[in-house]
């Protein structure tokens, strides 16, 4: 008797690291070192739909942790536009 794939029924839920949905686990994500973040905003040039500054602080922050992956490009150029390395990406 040969068995193949379609003669096996799995139970197994799909890994997930730190919970969540896999699809959010595979989404792109953003994170900004705010210990390195040195206030230049050259990010939020590329990327203001990602990224601001509020008027009374001098790090950036991420508005969109997750942003859409149409913004990839955008969040790249970011990333590298930063004189200090802070900004980096996931997924």
């Amino acid at each position: 008797m040969i068995i193949g794939p379609a003669d096996v029924e799995l139970d197994m839920d799909l890994p997930t690291l730190g919970g969540g949905d896999f699809e959010d686990w595979m989404a792109l994500k953003v994170v900004v070192d705010t210990g390195k973040c040195l206030g230049y905003a050259n990010c939020i040039a590329d990327a203001p739909e990602v990224f601001e500054m509020p008027e009374d602080e001098m790090i950036v922050r991420v508005l969109q942790e997750h942003p859409d992956e149409a913004l990839r490009s955008a969040v790249e150029a970011a990333a590298l536009d930063c004189p200090a390395r802070a900004i980096s990406i996931v997924g």
